[in-house]
């Protein structure tokens, strides 16, 4: 993730007074990175936002159901964006950026599938397994 969206991502969990059950900023973003494309993060925190849900387990779940999916559906637009970021960022094309079409390629095949296998075996996706856990 570039140095501008790392930093708005933080700002926005920041801002916004996400819980972060426990877990430091910073550790969260390096797993979330470490599992999904970078633009898919800032757009899940505006998805959460979005939806009133200012939890990383929200942002976590978020994540993981695109994951299944093979890519981003969320339901903010431009101007929820620029609504909810009002003052916070200095640089204009972040909307833009979010909002971009992410290529299905971005996340390996074999990991929407084992994800989905996993679900599947544990009887929903309801029952995945703990976001941090390593």
């Amino acid at each position: 993730m570039s140095r501008s969206l790392v930093t708005s991502t933080s700002a926005l969990l920041t801002h916004y007074s996400f819980d972060l059950q426990g877990y430091g900023l910073n550790q969260l973003l390096e797993v979330w990175l470490g599992k999904y494309p970078a633009k898919w993060v800032i757009a899940a925190v505006f998805e959460a936002l979005y939806q009133g849900r200012y939890k990383a387990s929200s942002v976590d779940r978020i994540l993981f159901l695109w994951r299944l999916k093979g890519q981003p559906k969320h339901h903010f637009d431009y101007e929820f964006i620029e609504v909810v970021s009002a003052g916070l960022f200095q640089s204009a094309p972040l909307p833009s950026v979010v909002l971009e079409k992410v290529n299905r390629k971005e996340v390996p095949m074999r990991a929407r599938y084992q994800d989905r296998l996993r679900a599947d075996n544990r009887g929903g996706l309801q029952s995945h397994e703990a976001p941090l856990a390593a």
